[in-house]
């Protein structure tokens, strides 16, 4: 098992970072589209963190202590 498998199943269908409970204002230019380019942020972040963690097994982990 990866680092990465313990990560999505604890994360499931989250991100690692989230989004703000606020309701942005949608007839604002840029209010209107903030969760949107968020979450492609957010999209980068995960993956990029997954691909760290892929190559790292749990049993090389703990054999670091």
């Amino acid at each position: 098992i990866t680092l990465a498998d313990i990560l999505e199943a604890v994360k499931g269908n989250s991100h690692v970072l989230n989004l703000s409970s606020n309701v942005p204002d949608v007839s604002c230019r840029i209010g209107s589209q903030i969760n949107k380019r968020l979450l492609s942020i957010f999209d980068d972040i995960d993956n990029a963190i997954l691909a760290m963690l892929s190559p790292q097994t749990l049993d090389k982990f703990k054999d670091q202590f």
